[in-house]
């Protein structure tokens, strides 16, 4: 996997353990409420695995997320041809 797809699944990760934090539930409660295996949950939020689209679409509808509220961070992702 390319250190862009790595940093962009950490990111998802991130952000859904931020969101699913806010809302108060563990990943046993999450899980149960999207209807997925709680070692799933854990798996993304870790980014050790890649989440679908599918799923993706779940949690921002569940949390009633607009996709740019979910992916705003201000973690940057820095390409390394990139000037510094």
């Amino acid at each position: 996997m390319s250190s862009f797809n790595t940093f962009f699944y950490k990111l998802i990760g991130e952000q859904v353990r931020k969101f699913r934090i806010e809302k108060g539930l563990t990943q046993e409660q999450f899980s149960i409420l999207l209807n997925l295996n709680e070692k799933y949950i854990g798996h993304i939020e870790r980014a050790e695995r890649q989440i679908s689209t599918r799923v993706l679409n779940r949690i921002l509808d569940y949390m009633r997320l607009q996709p740019q509220d979910f992916f705003k961070s201000e973690n940057r992702y820095q390409w390394e041809d990139e000037v510094k």
